[in-house]
């Protein structure tokens, strides 16, 4: 989506065009253009600047590093993009300005949780737990654990001692994914789960987690298994975490 300010001294009509409608149509009386954008996308604003002057974009009357060219993109739109944009056009001593672009967000929907509880048998092969994800047209990050020896501070008997995680697409390719075990977690799984709002695993715990990156829309399998021929209960558990978090 591309949004095309234009000069406060002949102030003419914003013109939207894109992948998307337009977001609101702007008038020549209006020095101000207000747009909410989903959260994800890729978005731009152009100024028309015909002179090709210097330009210098600014965020709530605070100048953008490195914004200094006739459009500004935004890629990917987060929360934290929100606020009020304007080009500064010209060099000091003859700047004007284009008109206002008023930018909110509309959050992405996406989910929070969802878990099962269990029981490994060895003899059994995995367990098998499948996920389908719409994210198109976004990507979405997705921390996958396994729990099996924690279980056991809320109460659970007979949890699995080792827990093993595997993850597999639509083809029963194995899918490559950042995972941590035995209470080690590297710091994005660390940042990851503290942003989830799901509990830590105490110190040198192995019960496992991982995070999967996706972009489009897919179908996962979650197989669950032994890593010492035991038998035990695991909670498998799914959270969608906000990029970037």
């Amino acid at each position: 989506m591309i949004w095309r300010l234009c000069s406060l001294l002949v102030l003419v009509p914003l013109t939207v065009r894109g992948d998307g409608p337009p977001v609101l149509a702007s008038t020549a009386s209006q020095p101000q253009v207000q747009a909410e954008v989903p959260e994800g996308r890729t978005w731009s604003i152009v100024v028309d600047n015909a002179d090709m002057a210097p330009v210098q974009w600014l965020r709530n009357g605070l100048p953008l590093a490195g914004a200094t060219s006739q459009v500004l993109t935004i890629s990917p739109v987060q929360p934290s993009s929100a606020g009020l944009y304007v080009a500064q056009i010209g060099s000091v001593g003859s700047q004007h300005q284009s008109q206002e672009l008023a930018l909110t967000v509309e959050p992405q929907p996406r989910l929070l949780n969802m878990s099962a509880r269990v029981n490994v048998r060895p003899g059994d092969g995995p367990t098998i737990l499948g996920l389908v994800v719409t994210s198109q047209p976004y990507s979405k990050r997705l921390l996958i654990r396994a729990v099996g020896p924690t279980l056991n501070l809320f109460g659970v008997l007979h949890p699995l001692p080792h827990p093993r995680l595997a993850v597999f697409d639509a083809y029963g390719r194995s899918v490559a994914f950042t995972a941590s075990a035995n209470g080690n977690e590297d710091i994005a799984i660390a940042a990851a789960t503290k942003k989830a709002g799901a509990f830590p695993f105490p110190d040198g715990s192995s019960d496992i987690s991982g995070i999967l990156y996706t972009t489009g829309s897919s179908t996962y399998t979650i197989a669950v298994s032994s890593g010492d021929n035991s038998e035990g209960t695991v909670l498998v558990e799914v959270y969608e975490v906000p990029i970037p978090y």
